[in-house]
């Protein structure tokens, strides 16, 4: 379980990006591809940055010992994608609704699937605030 240097980037179209330059192992970057994450409102109030990690987002950099020493040390910068997966709940329920497991609206907590469905319901149910 070599570490190496990863570069990581997501593009958010019009609302900016996110990126990190971070130490992992390849089993832990190949381990995080295909998990949501949620980082929340980074790039601004009401612009939540939540997805699925693809393999294509990370790049190698480096497997040079001294860069690795370099990056644990003063590092990571920007962001590490890997701390957000794995959390019990990393935010992305908060997102869904639970009756349909559809997305939900984040301007009004409702549903864009069934009318029907009530998020804040599922939240109350499970003993949470609603966003």
């Amino acid at each position: 379980m070599a570490e190496r240097v990863y570069k990581w980037h997501w593009d958010c179209g019009r609302m900016g990006s996110v990126e990190g330059l971070f130490v992992a192992t390849e089993e832990a970057v190949a381990a995080a591809i295909g998990q949501d994450i949620n980082l929340g409102e980074v790039l601004g109030k009401h612009i939540e940055i939540w997805g699925r990690l693809k393999e294509k987002e990370f790049t190698p950099l480096s497997d040079n010992e001294a860069v690795i020493a370099f990056v644990q040390e003063h590092g990571p910068f920007g962001f590490n994608p890997l701390s957000y997966v794995g959390s019990e709940d990393n935010g992305i329920s908060a997102l869904w609704c639970h009756s349909c497991e559809q997305p939900t609206c984040h301007s009004c907590a409702g549903c864009t699937y069934h009318e029907t469905c009530d998020p804040i319901v599922d939240y109350e149910k499970r003993g949470e605030a609603p966003v």
